[in-house]
């Protein structure tokens, strides 16, 4: 799903756990809070409002949780929420969570753009987020701009994944063209989504230029150690040669 092939697997979770008593106390998460595989389709309240008010927790893995747009957008909420309430004098970032992971849910581009905007600071604010896993869901082009656009704002962002997310041409051009030099130490992961470089050619060369000089022409494929993953083995490296 999300990509043409990609199949979410099932993840089982103890019945001993449930997610009620993890998250009565929100106080009590640890650096690294994993709620893999707990469906939370007609929950997903519970984790929201336990994810607001936690101000321990950097490492959020929110992966195979059947979250659709509707649990997106509360998530989207708990994230502004987190940074809102979380400033400390001398850190210039608001907030606890360093990673999410969101990777193989039913988050489509309603879901992604919710919580692209709460990942987008104003000026002169810096978020703590640093990874964000959207692998495997359904971002579409949409959803694609939105990420962009969150990339181009946030100069905090250092690792992408968009894997399996058929964004299509016009999803990889806004987001290789949101690309920025503060992003030459991060990575984005582009591969197993549906392009087709016989079209918009105009379009990928003139996106291929602008990602050249915003990451440094040695420093795009991220295959060799460069910043995009995925570049070669879709062909745009050959676009504009």
């Amino acid at each position: 799903m999300g990509g043409l092939f990609s199949k979410k697997k099932v993840v089982w979770v103890p019945e001993s756990e449930k997610l009620e008593d993890l998250c009565s106390d929100p106080d009590l998460w640890q650096a690294q809070e994993s709620f893999r595989g707990f469906k939370m389709c007609n929950d997903g309240m519970i984790l929201t409002k336990a994810m607001a008010k936690c101000k321990t927790c950097g490492n959020l893995d929110l992966s195979y949780c059947g979250l659709g747009d509707k649990e997106a957008i509360e998530v989207a909420k708990a994230i502004a929420a987190n940074f809102s309430s979380n400033k400390s004098d001398g850190d210039p970032k608001q907030g606890t969570y360093k990673k999410i992971n969101l990777s193989n849910n039913s988050i489509h581009q309603e879901g992604i753009v919710a919580i692209c905007n709460a990942l987008s600071p104003p000026p002169k604010t810096l978020f703590s987020l640093e990874e964000i896993d959207f692998s495997n869901n359904y971002a579409g082009p949409v959803g694609a701009k939105a990420i962009g656009d969150m990339m181009a704002k946030n100069r905090v962002m250092r690792k992408v994944s968009v894997r399996w997310n058929n964004i299509g041409n016009q999803g990889a051009l806004a987001i290789l063209g949101s690309l920025r030099p503060h992003h030459r130490e991060g990575k984005l992961d582009i591969r197993f989504n549906q392009f087709d470089f016989d079209n918009d050619l105009d379009e990928w060369e003139q996106v291929t230029g602008i990602v050249k000089k915003s990451l440094g022409a040695g420093n795009v494929d991220g295959d060799d150690e460069g910043v995009v993953i995925g570049w070669s083995d879709t062909g745009i490296a050959d676009v504009a040669e």
